[in-house]
């Protein structure tokens, strides 16, 4: 038999194990961030960052997002549990205040399930805190291997940076197209050689990418 969750509507309480128990598989507890292989082949990868200081500048980048991501899970988790107490709270004055009715009901009942919303977003947060914290975790590994470029001297900095450049522009196309640069280093452009006139004698006037040095 398929599984079905439209009876479910009919609960006073959603309970997760039973929407597990109809779909025959496991819900909660699942993990939707990335996985170590995924981080060191696909985010980290040697072909766009081809570099140890490629790799180091890239692993802190992606650090500094997730404890941003982190920080702001945190104050979402704190929101859920003041949005618990609130409801709480009027619940307790509801009881207090009014004389049963089903207007009564109904508002504690709309108060009830505030509560139940939020205590389920607050699973979902703590779940997605700990895949970020996971990510942190593998992303740090490359960080504190090549964390030695944080305290260099300027002129390595630099020239780690460049090495990363010219070894990545063999890879991407776009960067000669679009800044001239190649392996080697940047290319001659028309103009800084021969300035306008030469510019528009190798391309008849009209526009041009970069020119290889062999044209110049």
């Amino acid at each position: 038999m398929e599984p079905t969750l439209l009876d479910l509507l009919n609960k006073n309480k959603l309970d997760i194990s039973e929407l597990e128990k109809r779909l025959d598989m496991k819900i909660d507890g699942l993990t939707f961030g990335m996985t170590s292989f995924q981080i060191n082949h696909f985010v980290l990868n040697k072909q766009e960052f081809p570099t140890p200081y490629a790799q180091f500048i890239q692993a802190r980048l992606e650090i500094h997002t997730r404890v941003n991501t982190f920080i702001d899970l945190y104050y979402q988790y704190r929101e859920c549990l003041a949005k618990i107490l609130l409801s709480e709270g009027r619940m307790e004055k509801i009881e207090k205040e009014e004389t049963y009715s089903k207007i009564k009901e109904a508002r504690l009942e709309l108060q009830n399930i505030e509560i139940e919303k939020n205590r389920l977003r607050m699973a979902s947060i703590k779940s997605q805190a700990e895949d970020k914290m996971r990510e942190i975790q593998v992303f740090y590994r490359t960080y504190k291997e090549h964390v030695h470029f944080e305290t260099d001297p300027p002129e390595e900095i630099q020239a780690a940076e460049e090495e990363y450049w010219k070894i990545k522009s063999g890879y991407y196309p776009e960067l000669r197209d679009r800044y001239g640069l190649v392996p080697s280093g940047f290319l001659t452009l028309p103009h800084e050689k021969g300035g306008l006139e030469k510019l528009i004698e190798l391309t008849g006037g009209n526009n041009v990418k970069t020119i290889d040095k062999s044209r110049t």
